[in-house]
């Protein structure tokens, strides 16, 4: 069993990780990134040990959160 966590947050000093489980052999990975916020740029970094229990970190590396749209109107329709 090999175990990866990924590092994020607003700067490179992080602040959450999601840590992952996996199996030898397993070479793609999906992870959900939770309490993120709209219109933002985030850090993350991968780290994690081998099944031989060599470590490995990534560089730091960035991505940005979409826009959520914004209401400035809404129409309210009753049936009569």
């Amino acid at each position: 069993m090999a175990s990866t966590d990924v590092d994020y947050g607003l700067t490179t000093e992080y602040g959450m990780t999601k840590s992952i489980s996996t199996t030898e052999g397993e070479n793609f990975h999906t992870v959900r990134l939770t309490g993120l916020d709209h219109s933002t740029t985030y850090h993350f970094r991968i780290q994690g040990k081998t099944v031989d229990g060599d470590n490995i970190l990534s560089q730091d590396q960035t991505f940005a959160t979409i826009t959520f749209p914004k209401v400035n109107a809404y129409v309210l329709k009753t049936d009569q």
